[in-house]
């Protein structure tokens, strides 16, 4: 399994407390703070500098992690564009992307 990580904006204080723990989260200045479990109760939002309330991070954008499986196909022909390989050779490669849930709907 491969962790993504999607941008999703924070636009409500629920929205906030429903994000996964260890989610980060950037203010629009640059500013990072992350979701964590056991620095205060109900899994507030910490930086190096301050605690910060759920409602604080509303307009933050948060990198919540996405499992994604790795989906192979059957292998591509690549074609040599350079002139000193002849054109007719050919590498097969396997062709790969990564599936996540948010592919689902």
């Amino acid at each position: 399994m491969t962790t993504l990580y999607r941008p999703v904006l924070i636009e409500t204080t629920e929205q906030a407390e429903q994000l996964p723990l260890s989610t980060r989260a950037i203010r629009p200045d640059g500013q990072a703070a992350a979701r964590l479990d056991g620095v205060s109760e109900g899994g507030q939002w910490t930086s190096k500098l301050r605690l910060y309330a759920h409602d604080e991070v509303i307009g933050w954008t948060a990198l919540v992690p996405v499992e994604a499986e790795e989906e192979r196909t059957r292998p591509v022909p690549l074609y040599a564009t350079t002139a000193h390989v002849s054109p007719t050779s050919i590498a097969e490669t396997p062709a790969r992307r990564l599936v996540t849930p948010w592919e689902d709907a």
